[in-house]
């Protein structure tokens, strides 16, 4: 088996030359995109910055944390690639995931909105 994605250093964006926050949901059952690009992100934020990185974990969550109450879709046909996708995820910890993530995203949202329109 191999991931359908793999990163390397120079792939990321430079985020961090920003001074904007970001909320990144890592799902540790991942079967897609490598969790460790979330942790190399964070590793190449220069210390002064690093509280901009923000890293919702969880354990048990497949690739398509969606909004709550979704079905989990832990494997689907992609018909550009002509392939499956396993994405991975357990039931009940991807609800839990679900649910929790999309409460952290609203008070993400309502937190830092508000600040980044007020600095245009």
């Amino acid at each position: 088996m191999h991931k359908a994605l793999d990163y390397v250093p120079s792939d990321i964006f430079q985020v961090w030359k920003t001074d904007v926050k970001i909320l990144n949901i890592l799902s540790e059952d991942d079967m897609c995109s490598p969790k460790e690009c979330i942790r190399m992100l964070k590793d190449l934020y220069p210390i002064e910055k690093t509280d901009n990185c923000i890293v919702a974990s969880y354990r048990g969550a497949g690739h398509l944390v969606e909004p709550p109450y979704t079905p989990l879709c832990d494997m689907s046909y992609h018909k550009s690639f002509d392939m499956f996708f396993w994405w991975g995820g357990q039931p009940e910890p991807h609800a839990v995931a679900q649910e929790d993530s999309w409460r952290r995203i609203l008070n993400f949202f309502h937190e830092e909105l508000p600040v980044a329109a007020s600095k245009l």
